[in-house]
């Protein structure tokens, strides 16, 4: 009998999303036509506050004086932690890529949590108050940290209701939820 290859199954196209491209930038216009020397320069911080904060695996408990410190402090019992770890997930239709900058993953079995930390060096808008750059950071960034968290879940197994999002935010040493 002649060898038949296998039927082809059509192909199914899938959204790609890219969620730290994805959320509302949360600019003024005026922003957007900055020198280009200036936006260079805020992209090479932000490159060097992430290689640097990469470098930390825990920081001492006794060490740590703001909430984006205490962020870094490892947390008792059995912990895995993820440094700048890419990922690439199909689920929901989408293929999802991106970068976690930190998760901490604690617990065993059905009582395992994490946690996804996610570095922001934007700044503060002038006469802006802390309050008020957490409540923007948090709008201009739900959309992503929500992609992350089903990409980490998807990853891991863990339950949706057992992984949280916080934004540690340079520019006040803030440790946010979203």
């Amino acid at each position: 009998a002649p060898h038949c290859p296998p039927p082809r199954l059509p192909r199914r196209r899938m959204a790609r999303r890219l969620p730290s491209l994805s959320f509302g930038s949360g600019e003024s216009a005026g922003s957007l036509f900055a020198v280009a020397g200036a936006r260079k320069a805020a992209l090479a911080r932000g490159t060097e506050a992430h290689a640097a904060y990469e470098r930390i695996e825990w920081i001492a408990a006794v060490d740590a004086k703001t909430d984006l410190e205490r962020a870094l402090v490892r947390p008792d019992g059995q912990v895995t932690l993820w440094r700048e770890r890419q990922f690439e997930v199909c689920a929901d239709g989408a293929w999802t890529s991106g970068r976690f900058d930190r998760v901490v993953i604690t617990g065993t079995g059905a009582s395992r949590r994490a946690v996804i930390y996610d570095f922001k060096t934007n700044a503060k808008r002038a006469r802006e108050s802390a309050d008020g750059f957490a409540v923007r950071m948090v709008e201009d960034y739900r959309g992503q940290m929500a992609a992350y968290r089903r990409a980490l879940v998807a990853l891991t197994g863990i339950p949706a209701e057992n992984v949280t999002a916080i934004l540690l935010l340079e520019a006040t040493a803030a440790a946010v939820s979203v």
